[in-house]
């Protein structure tokens, strides 16, 4: 389904007075909500729908800031027999997500703030979740934000708004045609602080000739380090990587993979913690190229299979001289610098 709201063709629900107000205008479903005590939908069925392996997106934009709107957003799963899940964001920066089921609605994940949404008056804000190996993965912009391990139900697909709500739907698309960027995993949580390195005295008894002190310094805890990439390419990329994580020891040579990271152009990301000097990684541009079909930042020495392609990944080995000591959180970092060539 595409559905880009030139036209009502569908019958989306128009109303000029009552509560909401709902209108076509410009390419956009306009909805204007009242406070009260209900929340309202809209939503079209797909036959067919195979919940294996499937997005929905939408995007919305709040047509005022004023505080106290509750939240809009898209809404699918079984919406007519009272079981489906709901994606909400806030204009003040929050998401939320909910389960719907015979008239209770349980958060599975309570509104939070997270820097992917933006605010303001008719910004626009595309939200999408990812259904693929029994998980809804949601996106805020193309970014990961949560991932809860459920599959859907039905064949409704809509868009829902919580009272007290100003706010424009558009571009609403259900497809199966997934991309590396639809299979972006979580970024780790930053490594908490170490603790100092702690002197203590001790007190050591020698015969007869009485005792004598001698101070010890406790050998320091080895420090993480905070991989980032910086995209100085022309282009968004799309990056994997294999690492050896922190909560394996020093040493260790069990690396974990994890794809795909969407990383925009000009920006930089944190990716993951380490204490091993070596790790591997791969990156593509949105069409998988550079200049014709002419990739880089690939390699040979690892490979990681997804979606019917294997992918050879680089290996890359960190000079000490080129860590940065971050003393907020008592750690190192390293940026790699990703350009086009």
């Amino acid at each position: 389904m595409d559905e880009p709201f030139a036209t009502n063709k569908r019958n989306w629900p128009l109303s000029s007075d009552g509560n909401p107000k709902s209108s076509l205008f410009e390419g956009r479903y306009l909805v204007q909500f009242k406070p009260d005590n209900i929340s309202w939908k809209a939503s079209q069925q797909i036959e067919g729908v195979n919940w294996s392996n499937l997005k929905f997106e939408a995007s919305v934009y709040f047509q005022s800031d004023r505080t106290g709107q509750n939240g809009a957003g898209i809404i699918f799963g079984s919406i007519q027999q009272g079981s489906s899940y709901q994606f909400l964001i806030q204009p003040d920066g929050k998401f939320a997500f909910f389960k719907n089921t015979n008239g209770s609605t349980v958060p599975l994940k309570s509104f939070t703030f997270n820097a992917q949404v933006r605010k303001g008056i008719n910004e626009e804000n595309r939200l999408k979740a990812v259904v693929q190996n029994n998980a809804i993965r949601l996106f805020v912009n193309e970014a990961l934000v949560h991932v809860e391990q459920a599959v859907p139900a039905g064949k409704d697909f809509g868009v829902s708004v919580v009272n007290n709500c100003d706010v424009a739907f558009d571009q609403l698309q259900v497809s199966t045609a997934l991309t590396n960027a639809d299979n972006q995993q979580l970024l780790p949580d930053p490594p908490k602080p170490k603790p100092k390195v702690e002197e203590k005295t001790y007190t050591y008894e020698q015969g007869a000739e009485g005792s004598y002190n001698k101070k010890i310094e406790k050998e320091a805890d080895p420090l993480p380090i905070a991989v980032h990439f910086t995209n100085k390419s022309s282009k968004p990329l799309y990056v994997m990587v294999s690492y050896v994580p922190t909560t394996e020891k020093v040493g260790s040579n069990y690396f974990v993979d994890k794809y795909w990271f969407t990383l925009g152009k000009g920006a930089t990301g944190y990716y993951f913690d380490t204490y091993n000097l070596i790790f591997y990684f791969y990156a593509e541009d949105q069409t998988q190229n550079f200049w014709g079909n002419k990739k880089v930042w690939d390699g040979g020495r690892r490979s990681v299979y997804t979606n019917g392609k294997r992918y050879y990944m680089r290996e890359y080995s960190i000079q000490k001289d080129k860590l940065v000591y971050d003393a907020n959180n008592n750690r190192y970092t390293f940026t790699l610098d990703l350009t086009n060539k």
